[in-house]
């Protein structure tokens, strides 16, 4: 187990679980980074939960045993875990479902972030929301671009995970944060899951803009862009400057780039 999960707290909610709570960032990160959490947006006030984003239950009763289910989830141990949730009354597995960790998490956010995919499989088959969202506003689909972790985006996507869902601050989606980041794996993921190709954020960054204005041009971003135009991506949308993402290219001098682009024209 990593080091993560010594050093989590746990704490039983005493009267009721709490919602998702508001996210600083598009990604959560405080950096100031793109849309994915690239671009930073100082005094902007972060916009409220999607509604992708499922409310809680009110004044949900924990049972006895949340503090001992939450240490388990928190050892990693799978099968353990099953066990243990076969074991509940469908209300007392709903409810230790929906616990949270100190940080925020929820157990199946824990196995996101910890990468332990089979942890992951037993609680989402158990009925955990596939689209809760940790302190800082992201989904699991955001922690898999973060991680590097095709495997993780796949096993969220079959669990359940909404990628039409919007990302939070700046209003985009995880296929833009996924272009930025030069994952093509999950970018190729995302577009087959239905991802909306042409949506762009606050900033007028889509997917495509991303690739171009913050890739190094290399195979990976080149990539990216082969496949959002192989899905359709509207190369002539232009950002809030105006530029569109064959601008960027030329900008750049991203030679292979620029003829990606102009033989899609």
């Amino acid at each position: 187990m990593k080091q993560l999960v010594s050093i989590v707290l746990i704490a039983v909610l005493a009267a009721s679980c709490s919602g998702t709570s508001t996210a600083k960032g598009e990604d959560g990160t405080d950096q100031p980074t793109t849309s994915g959490g690239a671009v930073s947006e100082p005094g902007a006030e972060p916009l409220a939960t999607p509604s992708t984003t499922e409310e809680p239950d009110e004044d949900l009763p924990l049972p006895e045993n949340n503090a001992e289910f939450l240490e388990l989830v928190a050892s990693g141990d799978s099968e353990a875990v099953d066990e243990a949730l076969a074991d509940m009354s469908e209300d007392d597995r709903a409810t230790n479902l929906k616990s949270q960790y100190e940080s925020g998490d929820t157990p199946l956010l824990l196995a996101a972030r910890e990468e332990n995919l089979e942890l992951f499989d037993v609680l989402a088959e158990a009925g955990a929301d596939p689209n809760a969202r940790d302190a800082d506003g992201r989904d699991i689909l955001n922690l898999a671009v973060r991680a590097s972790s095709p495997e993780l985006a796949q096993h969220a996507l079959d669990a359940g995970t909404d990628p039409v869902a919007f990302t939070l601050r700046f209003r985009g989606s995880t296929l833009i944060f996924a272009s930025e980041r030069g994952e093509v794996e999950i970018v190729e993921k995302l577009i087959e899951a239905g991802a909306p190709i042409d949506r762009a954020n606050r900033f007028g960054y889509t997917a495509l803009i991303e690739a171009t204005k913050f890739g190094d041009g290399g195979e990976r971003y080149q990539q990216i862009v082969r496949a959002l135009l192989e899905a359709d991506a509207d190369q002539d949308l232009a950002d809030n400057e105006d530029k569109n993402p064959l601008d960027y290219a030329t900008e750049k001098n991203h030679t292979a780039m620029i003829e990606l682009l102009e033989g899609a024209a």
